[in-house]
């Protein structure tokens, strides 16, 4: 598979304003209807469609509204890496190959940044200009459209392999995390009751997102052992996990405030 074309000029072509423009221009069918033109979004999930079906690319949409004019984030399973995807030249019906090869703007191999979990990156960032692809408001914060169109099962399972690289879990724990990740995120994340967290909590590390952050305060104060016992709580309940792991699974779950 050959890495997106990034074109010399595609930092000098990115908007300092955000928001996304419109999907495409409309069409007149030979019959005379008139087809009015693509939302942004659907343009998005038109584009990662028609570069999937030519069977060369294996991507899933990871954001399909960014801060960057017209761009889209895409994971690339094969490459293990996030790409950034300017649609602004891209029409349906177009070869998609040809443009992500010979004429899209992109930045690949972006660095995803959490804040609320570690299954749905919150913005991205290009390492070599610093640009950052950072959702919308109008974004959701978790993306179901594409979960709904690789299937739950074969989106956990995907996403479970990259948890075992990142944290050393089994294969079957990691995707118990996963399915966890899922449903924080579905369910609110922080924003659910403290009863709910603790549960949370307990599910992914052993212990309740309260106990986590109390320790944490300890940290703060000087006292390192309370942290100290929850990472190798956490240890305990993630066969396969380091101390180093466990930090960031609680980091990428409950916030950098949460970890040593």
């Amino acid at each position: 598979m050959r890495k997106f074309l990034a074109v010399a000029a595609a930092t000098l072509m990115l908007a300092a304003c955000g928001g996304n423009g419109s999907g495409s221009a409309g069409t007149v069918t030979p019959g005379g209807t008139y087809v009015p033109p693509l939302t942004h979004n659907e343009l998005a999930s038109a584009f990662v469609n028609a570069l999937n079906a030519t069977g060369q690319y294996d991507v899933t949409l990871a954001k399909s509204s960014t801060d960057q004019y017209n761009y889209i984030v895409i994971y690339d399973w094969d490459l293990d890496e996030y790409d950034a995807v300017s649609l602004s030249g891209y029409t349906v019906g177009q070869n998609p190959i040809n443009y992500v090869e010979n004429g899209a703007t992109a930045y690949y191999d972006l660095t995803p940044l959490y804040v609320n979990t570690y299954l749905t990156p919150d913005y991205f960032e290009d390492y070599w200009t610093g640009v950052i692809f950072e959702k919308t408001d109008s974004a959701p914060n978790f993306d179901t459209e594409a979960v709904a169109a690789v299937g739950e099962e074969l989106y956990v399972n995907k996403h479970a392999a990259i948890a075992m690289k990142s944290f050393g879990l089994s294969l079957e724990r990691s995707a118990q995390v996963v399915r966890l990740a899922m449903a924080w995120s579905k369910q609110g994340g922080k924003n659910l009751s403290v009863a709910d967290q603790d549960a949370f909590g307990t599910a992914v590390l052993g212990t309740s997102i309260t106990n986590v952050m109390k320790a944490a305060k300890a940290k703060m104060a000087g006292d390192s052992a309370p942290l100290d016992e929850v990472v190798e709580k956490a240890i305990s309940v993630n066969e396969g996990m380091t101390p180093e792991s466990a930090n960031q699974l609680i980091r990428n779950y409950f916030g950098e405030q949460a970890a040593q």
